[in-house]
């Protein structure tokens, strides 16, 4: 699988992100390190227009959204911060895959 970016040379915001694993365009709007504030669009399932990801530990194994790398609980992740819990709460990203996205990178899951 790859995560398909519309990036140019400096990503201009927002910077959309299709991951076609679970069928969501997400949209990075902002990023500063600690947070991202996403726009995730799942078709038929859930749609935030601006949802903030705050870097924390995984409360349970999984798999990365974009990198599709293990995570392992404790691990620092961006996961979705908001009460009451979003439909996506489960979904985690780490950071270097997020890094290497806004620096125009593809990422592929192999």
């Amino acid at each position: 699988m790859t995560v398909k970016v519309d990036v140019r040379a400096k990503p201009d915001f927002p910077l959309r992100v299709w991951i076609s694993g679970i069928g969501a365009e997400v949209s990075v709007l902002e990023y500063d390190g600690r947070q991202l504030w996403l726009r995730w669009v799942e078709p038929g399932r859930c749609h935030y227009g601006e949802q903030r990801w705050s870097l924390a530990a995984a409360k349970r194994n999984g798999y990365c959204i974009v990198s599709g790398l293990p995570i392992r609980r404790g691990e620092l992740v961006f996961r979705p911060g908001e009460r009451p819990m979003p439909a996506n709460a489960h979904r985690m990203i780490l950071p270097e895959p997020v890094e290497q996205v806004l620096a125009g990178h593809t990422v592929t899951i192999s």
